[in-house]
């Protein structure tokens, strides 16, 4: 109960604040970038375009850099065709594909006292269990720029556009569209790893209760008949 209410509390807050701030990018610089954009992108690009940035105007805080600063950015990186799109994604995805898995690797060997029985589980391993090394990753992909940039070029499509559109959609649309939902929200740090070491709190619980069938009894004190091994009906518990 204790899980669930935090993280209820996590997500509200997340929730909160994402529907509270006040957009800090005007949409007389969103308009202004596009003007620019317009002129140096394709036609089908620009469309693109046009639904990335203003998502990315739509998360991007002052802490981020002026407005200046986020013209600059969409002017520099945005694919101007769809050959920079195209290489753009398969390096990104190149590089999420090392970043990902390697954390993945460091989470599955970092539980490996925890899901394996290899020995006594130590307090120490609790806490390595719950550390979760891809807590900073969109945080820091925030903090470099990374995460702009993706949505500049791959913008996030809800449920309803993807049912949509999806059906004239190719292989590769399909793959943009997903390097789309990488950066849909912009949980902090903080809030992931603390999400992490409750989930890792709730497996050690699980891990911890054992259950001896064989020790199982019923209303009357007995413990139950198993039908393909009649010797196991040992009578009354002891």
């Amino acid at each position: 109960m204790k899980f669930i209410k935090t993280l209820f509390i996590i997500v509200m807050a997340t929730i909160s604040l994402q529907a509270t701030a006040e957009q800090f990018i005007n949409e007389k610089t969103i308009q202004s970038t596009l003007e620019e954009l317009q002129q140096i992108a394709d036609k089908q690009q620009f469309r693109v375009l046009e639904k990335g940035v203003r998502q990315v105007a739509a998360f991007w805080l002052e802490e981020d850099g002026t407005a200046g600063d986020f013209k600059t950015l969409c002017l520099t990186y945005a694919a101007k065709n769809e050959m920079e799109r195209q290489a753009n994604f398969e390096r990104i995805q190149s590089n999420f594909e090392l970043l990902w898995g390697s954390f993945n690797k460091m989470s599955v060997e970092l539980k490996i006292p925890m899901h394996v029985a290899e020995g006594e589980i130590l307090p120490i391993d609790r806490l390595f269990s719950g550390y979760e090394a891809s807590a900073h990753f969109s945080a820091d992909m925030f903090s470099n720029k990374l995460a702009f940039i993706v949505m500049l070029n791959y913008p996030f499509y809800s449920l309803a556009e993807k049912t949509e559109l999806g059906e004239s959609w190719t292989r590769l649309e399909w793959a943009y569209a997903r390097l789309g939902d990488v950066f849909k929200s912009r949980v902090p740090a903080h809030v992931l790893q603390v999400y992490a070491q409750l989930s890792s709190d709730i497996d050690a619980y699980i891990s911890d209760y054992n259950i001896y069938v064989g020790q199982l009894i019923n209303d009357v004190g007995h413990k139950p008949q198993c039908k393909h091994r009649p010797d196991f009906a040992l009578g009354p518990a002891r």
